[in-house]
C-alpha cells in the first residue's frame, strides 16, 4: 500500500477505548508519514501516536511531533508491530507517558536494514517500566544521533532496550535514564557501539563491540587528534593522563571492554563542550525548530518549514527567505535530500530552475505577471537509494520582486499547505488572492 500522510494536526481523546493518532492497517510499503502534529490520550486503554499494524517496508516515518498519554494503560509514541524492512524512522519528537502502565517512545519489531536517527524521545511511567526505544529482533540496523530519556518512579526504566539485535551499528546517541541507559539482552551480538553518551546503568549481552572500527579525527581542548574512539560513560571518572580526551583505563563493567572511553561527552567531532541539538521548541505538545518566524501563525506550516530547507538564489530572495526561518541555504549546487521551500523564481534560483517546469504553473518574467506571485506544492519521489523517499517542495515565487513578496506574505497566513496553486497580487493594501 503506497500511502502519504503529511502535515496534519491530530488530537484524539478516548475514555474507555484505544486512542490512535494515525493507524496504518496492514502492509505499509513505499509510504511516508511525515510532519504530523499528533496528540493522543486515553484514560483507561492503550494509546498510540502512530500505529503500523503489519509490514513496514521501504517506508519513512519522519518529522512528526507526538504526545501519547495513557492514565491506566500502555502508551506508545510510534508502534511498528512487525517486519520493519529497509525503512526509516527519523527526526521525530516524541513524549510518551503512562501513569499506571508501560510507556514506550518507539517500539519496533522484527526486520532488517532499517534506520533510526535524530529522534528526540522522552518516555515516563510512574508505576511501571518506561522504554525510550524498544527494538526487538531486527538485524543490520543503523541507530544514530538520537536523544533518548526514560524514567520511572516505581519501576525500571530503559533509554534503549535491545532484544535479538545483531550486526548493527549504534553511534553518536545520547542515552539518559534513572535506571538503565543501555540494556543489551544476551540475545544481541556482533553489534558496534561508539561515540555514544551514556548516563545510567548498563546491561551488556555477548560479543558486542564498544569502540569504532577505524580511526576518527576529533578535537579536544583546542587540539586535534586521530584515534579509535569508544563511548562516554557518565559514571566513569578515571584519569586521562596525556590529555587526549581518552581515559587511560578501559571501561570493563559487565564485560563491556570499551578500551577507549571518552573523558567527556561526544559533541559532533569534539570531546567536551556538549550542547544538545535544538530540534524543537514551543509548548502544549507542539514542536518545531526555534528559528521559525513568529509571523507564521499555523502550527502545521511551522512544522513543515521546520522540516524543510529554505532555499534562496540571490540577495533579494534571501531577505524574503529569512522571514520564514533564520537558517536558510543558497540554492546554488543544492541537491534535494529532504523537504524544501524555494523562495524566488528560476532566473536567480538554480534549484527553482531545475523544478520550475514540473509545477502546474511554471514561473517566468511574463507569468503570472506584474506584481503577482504563486504558492505551489509538489511531492517528488527519490529512488536513488535502497529506501524510496518522498519529499515535499513548496515553491514561492513571482514574476518580479513584489510578486514573490506577495506570495511569501500570504504563505505565512495559511492554515495548511494548499492542495492547488494560489495566485497572489501585491496591492497598496498588501497581498490579495487573485480569483
Amino acid at each position: 500500500m503506497n500511502t502519504t500522510v503529511e502535515y496534519n494536526v491530530i488530537d484524539v481523546y478516548a475514555y474507555d477505548d484505544y486512542a490512535y493518532g494515525i493507524y496504518a492497517y496492514y502492509d505499509l510499503e513505499n509510504s511516508i508519514i511525515s510532519g504530523n502534529d499528533i496528540t493522543a490520550y486515553a484514560y483507561d486503554d492503550y494509546t498510540y501516536g502512530i500505529y503500523v499494524d503489519d509490514y513496514f517496508e521501504y517506508s519513512t516515518i519522519s518529522g512528526n511531533t507526538i504526545t501519547a498519554t495513557s492514565e491506566e494503560d500502555e502508551a506508545y509514541g510510534i508502534y511498528c508491530e512487525e517486519d520493519a524492512i529497509n525503512s526509516t524512522i527519523e527526526n521525530n519528537v516524541i513524549t510518551a507517558t503512562s501513569e499506571d502502565d508501560y510507556a514506550y517512545g518507539i517500539y519496533s519489531c522484527c526486520g532488517e536494514y532499517s534506520t533510526y536517527s535524530r529522534n528526540t524521545i522522552n518516555a515516563t511511567s510512574v508505576n511501571y517500566s518506561a522504554y525510550g526505544f524498544y527494538i526487538d529482533d531486527i538485524y543490520n540496523i543503523t541507530f544514530s544521533e538520537n536523544i533518548v530519556e526514560a524514567s520511572s518512579e516505581n519501576d525500571e526504566a530503559y533509554a534503549l532496550y535491545l532484544y535479538g539485535i545483531t550486526n548493527s551499528t549504534l553511534f553518536e546517541n545520547t542515552f539518559t535514564s534513572n535506571m538503565y541507559a543501555l540494556y543489551i539482552d544476551s540475545t544481541c551480538e556482533e553489534n558496534r557501539f561508539y561515540l555514544n553518551n551514556i548516563d545510567g546503568l548498563l546491561n551488556n549481552g555477548t560479543d558486542n563491540y564498544f569502540v569504532s572500527s577505524e580511526n576518527i579525527t576529533y578535537s579536544y581542548l583546542g587540539s586535534s587528534y586521530k584515534s579509535v574512539l569508544g563511548n562516554y560513560w557518565a559514571s566513569y571518572n578515571e584519569t586521562d593522563t596525556n590529555g587526549d580526551g581518552i581515559i587511560d583505563t578501559p571501561y570493563t563493567i559487565n564485560d563491556t571492554n570499551d578500551t577507549k572511553p571518552l573523558a567527556d561527552m561526544w559533541n559532533d567531532g569534539e570531546i567536551g563542550n556538549y550542547v544538545a541539538p535544538s530540534r524543537s521548541s514551543g509548548g502544549s505538545g507542539r514542536s518545531y525548530d526555534s528559528d521559525i518566524s513568529d509571523e507564521i501563525e499555523s502550527k502545521v506550516i511551522k512544522n513543515f518549514v521546520s522540516s524543510a530547507t529554505v532555499l534562496f538564489g540571490n540577495g533579494i530572495d534571501e531577505q524574503y527567505a529569512v522571514q520564514l526561518r533564520e537558517r536558510v541555504t543558497d540554492a546554488n549546487g543544492y541537491t534535494i535530500s529532504g523537504n524544501a521551500v524555494i523562495v524566488g523564481g528560476p532566473l536567480a534560483n538554480g534549484f527553482a530552475k531545475e523544478y520550475n517546469s514540473q509545477f502546474e504553473m511554471p514561473i517566468s518574467n511574463d507569468y503570472p505577471g506584474e506584481n503577482r506571485g504563486i504558492i505551489q506544492v509538489m511531492t517528488i519521489q527519490d529512488n536513488s537509494g535502497t529506501i524510496i523517499r518522498s519529499y515535499t517542495i513548496v515553491y514561492i515565487a513571482g514574476s518580479d520582486r513584489l510578486g514573490t513578496q506577495a506570495a511569501l506574505e500570504y504563505f505565512k497566513t495559511l492554515d495548511e499547505l494548499p492542495e492547488g496553486p494560489i495566485m497572489i497580487e501585491w496591492t497598496e493594501n498588501g497581498p490579495v488572492v487573485v480569483e
